[in-house]
């Protein structure tokens, strides 16, 4: 499994780490909304 990486823009900070399965690219980041105040996860699988 690939590490942590660390993005920081003028939106803000998110973690992600992506992985290569078969064919496919796994991504799983995970952010925090201030609006509200709860961190955010999300899930991508997609064809290489």
């Amino acid at each position: 499994m690939d590490p942590w990486i660390i993005h920081k823009n003028n939106l803000g900070i998110w973690a992600e780490q992506r992985s290569i399965l078969d064919n496919f690219v796994r991504t799983c980041s995970i952010a925090y909304n201030s609006a509200y105040g709860v961190p955010v996860l999300w899930f991508n699988l997609y064809d290489s």
